[in-house]
């Protein structure tokens, strides 16, 4: 979550200090992970078109690449999923990267990206759980709140199964599943952070 509250907040600085003009950037998301990985199905980077980055998609293995893919997606306003596979000792990441696994990332161009951060934000600033959806190619994209028997859109037909939503509240748990040969849809888990409280005045506790 943190992560999130640190690019919203690097937009909204952005938009602060030039009101007539939207930023241009990009959103790269972990949206699938076979194996092993630093980060897991959820993960975000926010790049912009000066190759600043706010989070992290992997240990620093992936972020040079995914930062040129941002760059062209930019360009071209079109969204991409980039594949990698860091098993292979012959890939682009596989030379010292500490995984071994394949890991898929989406990358969307602004201001589309946006929507998606600022309803999962909603949803936790209001201390709910919900669930986003992402679907690709396309990609398509829809969130609702999470409840016993999740009442799906009207548009997420063909897109998504009730069981595999109810599957996602009961595990409270990211997933993702490929409803046809052609098709990934990532159904990402949304939960209000953690309450953390620390009690003592040492070192460790500061």
């Amino acid at each position: 979550m943190r992560e999130l509250l640190d690019i919203l907040n690097r937009l909204d600085e952005l938009n602060c200090s030039d009101p007539s003009r939207r930023p241009t950037a990009a959103l790269a998301t972990v949206v699938d992970v076979q194996g092993s990985a630093y980060r897991r199905p959820g993960a975000r980077m926010l790049i912009l078109e000066n190759s600043e980055t706010v989070g992290g998609i992997s240990g620093g293995c992936l972020e040079n690449d995914v930062i040129e893919r941002a760059l062209q997606v930019m360009r071209s306003g079109d969204p991409q999923v980039a594949r990698y596979d860091t098993s292979s000792e012959d890939d682009l990441a596989g030379l010292g990267a500490g995984c071994a696994g394949i890991v898929r990332i989406l990358i969307e161009p602004f201001p589309a990206a946006e929507s998606s951060l600022r309803w999962i934000k909603r949803v936790t600033d209001q201390r709910g759980t919900g669930v986003f959806v992402t679907a690709w190619p396309g990609p398509r994209k829809m969130g609702f709140p999470c409840n016993a028997s999740p009442a799906l859109p009207p548009d997420s037909s063909g897109i998504v199964d009730p069981a595999d939503i109810s599957q996602v509240i009961a595990k409270r748990r990211s997933r993702t599943i490929r409803p046809a040969e052609d098709v990934l849809v990532f159904l990402e888990y949304i939960a209000p952070p953690v309450a953390l409280l620390i009690f003592g005045a040492g070192h460790d506790a500061i």
